[in-house]
């Protein structure tokens, strides 16, 4: 899997990224390099395939993707679960004096607990916390406290 990012400097702080997935799946010799993108994701930096290779889960900011990598010479998002903090969340952050570019909910762990269920885990304007979602339909469970067991 490679990730192409390009950055764009707006000015002395703001930078704007492009994120392009570049994935290779079941290789074979005439299987093409597929791509993805999408203007509202960004920090895809963490990447889970599936067991049977034909669902990339992809933990970004303030979200986790379900795409469909099963097809030849294509990418399908199948399912977006947004998870971003609240309003609240991000000013507690900013009040800890960080930036508040800082703050998002950036996912950090997907991890497959069994054939249904995978564990997700993201910085959560640093209160980090983590959630159970059924992997199938990329719906979160109820459990999304970081501590319970």
């Amino acid at each position: 899997h490679l990730v192409h990012t390009t950055t764009l400097t707006l000015g002395k702080y703001a930078k704007l990224y492009f994120f392009t997935f570049f994935i290779v799946i079941k290789s074979s010799p005439g299987r093409r390099l597929t791509c993805f993108s999408s203007h509202d994701v960004s920090n895809t930096t963490t990447l889970l395939l599936s067991q049977d290779g034909e669902r990339l889960y992809v933990g970004a900011r303030d979200a986790v993707l379900a795409l469909d990598v099963s097809h030849k010479d294509t990418v399908l998002l199948r399912s977006k679960l947004d998870w971003s903090p609240s309003e609240k969340d991000l000013e507690e952050c900013s009040m800890k004096g960080k930036e508040m570019a800082d703050c998002p909910n950036f996912i950090r762990v997907l991890q497959f607990l069994n054939s249904t269920h995978m564990y997700a885990c993201g910085t959560f304007a640093f209160s980090p916390r983590c959630t159970y979602i059924v992997s199938f339909f990329m719906m979160a469970c109820l459990r999304c406290d970081f501590t319970s067991g």
